[in-house]
């Protein structure tokens, strides 16, 4: 199954960042129709608010999932006690029709992930990891670093394994990300504040096979 995209009205211009649990979308709303969206799919698809858009991911293949537990397998032996790892986990705006994706894997503080939310506000997330598919390849490396830049999440790394690329983005300022630096499979990953120190190794990561 391909990316699928559905025509919605344009964002609106109020964006929220509280920390308190976002109202239920109104109904009709972009929001309402991504949850409603949800609701049909099968298990495993992920269902996001991208650009004034709905964009549908199937389940993705199992060298993507590899990727996705090795890095957080690794992080999570390497970050400090009250931050913890988390996936199939919602970060957006609060409000009807903002963005809101649902990344491969997010670092966020212990405490949020206590809190009985369903969109957690970025300003509580530390990093977002997207592992690049054949079906929505575009979304993770054009369109969400402008929106995760925007939201102000301190780290985004892509994993590509189509091609074996790497590319890390830190220090969002004024909507995009004035650190992007680009690295091959084999690669020693080495975070930047606020997670100095924590290194991700990519030589076992796989590439996708070839059509």
């Amino acid at each position: 199954m391909s990316v699928a995209e559905i025509d919605a009205p344009s964002p609106g211009s109020d964006a929220a960042h509280g920390a308190s649990e976002p109202d239920m979308p109104t109904p009709g709303s972009l929001r309402a129709l991504a949850d409603e969206l949800a609701e049909k799919l099968p298990p495993g698809c992920r269902v996001e608010v991208l650009g004034g858009e709905i964009v549908v991911s199937p389940t993705p293949m199992n060298p993507h999932n590899f990727v996705v537990r090795t890095i957080m397998l690794q992080m999570e032996s390497q970050l400090p006690e009250d931050l913890v790892t988390s996936h199939n986990t919602s970060v957006g705006l609060d409000n009807d029709d903002g963005p809101s994706t649902v990344p491969d894997l997010l670092v966020f503080p212990e405490g949020a992930a206590r809190n009985p939310l369903w969109l957690n506000p970025p300003d509580t997330v530390e990093f977002v990891l997207e592992v690049a598919s054949n079906s929505n390849a575009l979304s993770d490396i054009k369109v969400k670093p402008n929106i995760y830049a925007e939201l102000g999440i301190p780290i985004y790394l892509i994993v590509d394994p189509r091609n074996g690329s790497l590319t890390l983005h830190s220090d969002p300022r004024d909507g995009e990300f004035k650190g992007v630096h680009k690295m091959e499979f084999g690669a020693l990953v080495k975070l930047p504040h606020p997670l100095d120190g924590i290194e991700i190794d990519t030589s076992s990561f796989p590439l996708y096979p070839d059509d």
